[in-house]
């Protein structure tokens, strides 16, 4: 649902790209820009946007026991930012909220196109599961070749 309202938003900001591909790349993109600017708005009016206030902001947007706001509706997410109140944002890639040291809870699954994209697309998961722990450095999840 959101990545398709992404794409109808996308064409109607860009129509040059009416006929482009849009890619998970570039919903991560706007998810990650949506954050931010959110994260922004968490601050008062007369209060420095600096490392702190977005630091801070990005808890305050991703926030597991917010306020669910949709990433197509900034005013309400900003209008609540101003009330007082927490969100959980739900972006063009599904909820956004970060565990106590940064990471975004999930599983990412990769996946090959075996025949070049010509339908039906048989396709094989070549890492699933996968995630990187980036205090201690160490990989998990499972990897095959793709032939």
């Amino acid at each position: 649902e959101g990545f398709s309202l992404f794409k109808i938003e996308l064409t109607n900001l860009f129509p040059d790209l009416l006929n482009a591909p849009v890619n998970a790349f570039q919903a991560n993109f706007y998810d990650s820009m949506y954050i931010l600017a959110l994260a922004i708005s968490s601050g008062g009016e007369n209060e420095a946007v600096d490392s702190t206030l977005i630091r801070k902001g990005i808890r305050r947007v991703t926030d597991p026991g917010g306020v669910i706001t949709s990433f197509n509706d900034p005013q309400k997410g900003i209008a609540d930012l101003r009330a007082g109140k927490n969100l959980l944002l739900k972006g063009v890639t599904g909820l956004f909220s970060f565990d106590a040291k940064g990471d975004r809870p999930g599983f990412v699954d990769t996946y090959c196109v075996n025949n070049g994209g010509t339908p039906p697309i048989p396709t094989t998961v070549v890492a699933t599961g996968w995630s990187y722990d980036l205090v201690t450095k160490t990989a998990s999840g499972s990897i095959q070749n793709c032939n």
